[in-house]
């Protein structure tokens, strides 16, 4: 009787966690929609994901296009995801910012009330530069989108 009743509790448990590990798999994040991405768009995007694997205090960054010019950010620190948002290229303008002195810079979003960082470095050079990235990526982007 006592290993019938073991089983029977074993049998329920091993049901209990598949159905759970089922809940938790159809819960996880949709993957964003995929996009044709230009050669051009691809050389941003490759010197973008260059500069952003540089840590600045531990952040790194990932950038992928997504549909209609939109781009998804990726910041990690020391190797595990901080954050992820999405940012619009249409109309969008970036600005420097420079924490207190020591503590690097960061390129952020003009219009972003959150004030969230799309890039964090040492150097002001780097942010140049990787303003100059966004910048051309996103008239790269809006060039290339097909007309509504």
């Amino acid at each position: 009787m006592n290993r019938r009743l073991a089983r029977l509790i074993a049998g329920c448990c091993a049901m209990a966690a598949a159905v759970l590990l089922s809940a938790a798999c159809d819960s996880r994040q949709e993957p964003s929609p995929s996009v044709s991405v230009s050669p051009q768009e691809q050389k941003l995007l490759a010197e973008m994901n260059a500069l952003g694997r540089v840590e600045a205090e531990g952040n790194s960054y990932k950038y992928r296009l997504l549909a209609t010019c939109r781009l998804e950010v990726e910041e990690s620190l020391e190797g595990s995801l901080l954050e992820r948002h999405v940012v619009s290229l249409q109309d969008a303008s970036y600005v420097p910012f420079a924490y207190a002195t020591g503590l690097g810079y960061a390129l952020r979003l003009a219009s972003d009330p959150r004030k969230s960082d799309i890039y964090r470095a040492m150097s002001l050079e780097q942010i140049e530069r990787m303003q100059s990235l966004f910048d051309a990526l996103t008239k790269t982007c809006i060039e290339s989108a097909p007309a509504s």
